[in-house]
């Protein structure tokens, strides 16, 4: 591709991602917060009945309620005894945690022989989906949306795939940093350094346009950013995740299991959290990416 070109596309794309590599040298260090217990699933207060549609003028709502995993449910999503031990000294420390993904499989027959929670509508999107910003399983709505899409979940375990930037008007970018221990991962690492100079996009037209090019991927310094990524154990990643007036977050993880189930366990945490990001968005103008 033409070094013009791709600087372009980087500029457009990429959100902001500055030819000067300095910029990224600047950001300050990762805002902390007291970082709760990390294992099972929080219990979130539910509405049990439906209540009167908004007064507001709105087209397109519908009432979504934010899928409540059952016990036995919420037992396929614990993470092992013995993985929170290995790693409690490193989950001691604030925005960190630890979590299990079941893979949302494509294609999917349903079988008689599965264990119960798999046959409940929603689980399988639910036990595939993780927000870092909420610290929670599923795309994270409760009330009136245009669709549930406009949720806030940062990563989605596809068979064997991981994914970002699959939420409506959203742009999410990971990049691969190899068998490298979490607790070397910093703001200054090479490829993450990048990912933290990111800008929002000013308009519709970048999150619009950048899920296609970032399913190929954009070489840059010998880091390939992209949406979408092998699934591969003891291997670091770092994500990017902008959600238009909900989160904007930058994250490392490192899969540190994979069961016979193809579920995978994840070791996380946040590098840096960013003020809330707004920009205009085209009434009706929305395409999924999954």
């Amino acid at each position: 591709m033409d070094t013009n070109l791709l600087s372009r596309l980087m500029l457009t794309l990429l959100i902001g991602f500055s030819a000067s590599l300095d910029v990224a040298g600047q950001e300050g260090k990762a805002e902390t917060t007291t970082r709760p217990r990390v294992m099972g699933i929080p219990r979130t207060d539910r509405v049990s009945t439906t209540p009167a549609i908004p007064t507001t003028p709105a087209l397109g709502l519908n009432w979504i309620k934010e899928f409540e995993p059952s016990s036995s449910e919420k037992k396929l999503l614990m993470v092992d005894v013995e993985s929170e031990a290995r790693f409690a000294k490193f989950l001691a420390q604030p925005d960190t945690g630890i979590i299990r993904l079941l893979p949302f499989e494509s294609g999917r027959v349903v079988s008689a022989a599965e264990p119960e929670g798999y046959k409940r509508p929603g689980f399988a999107y639910f036990a595939a989906t993780y927000s870092f910003s909420r610290r929670k399983h599923g795309y994270g709505l409760s009330g009136w949306h245009r669709a549930p899409f406009m949720g806030m979940a940062e990563l989605k375990l596809t068979d064997d795939t991981l994914n970002t930037g699959f939420m409506e008007d959203s742009v999410g970018v990971m990049i691969r940093l190899g068998n490298v221990p979490l607790e070397l991962v910093t703001l200054q690492t090479e490829g993450v350094r990048q990912l933290a100079a990111m800008l929002p996009p000013a308009d519709q037209a970048t999150p619009m346009m950048l899920p296609e090019s970032s399913r190929r991927g954009m070489d840059v310094n010998g880091f390939k950013f992209v949406s979408t990524l092998p699934s591969t154990l003891n291997t670091t990643y770092a994500l990017r995740s902008t959600l238009n007036r909900r989160a904007d977050v930058l994250v490392c993880f490192r899969i540190v299991q994979r069961a016979p189930d193809g579920g995978i366990t994840i070791l996380w945490k946040k590098l840096k959290t960013y003020p809330k990001p707004s920009w205009q968005r085209k009434p009706h103008a929305f395409t999924r990416h999954d």
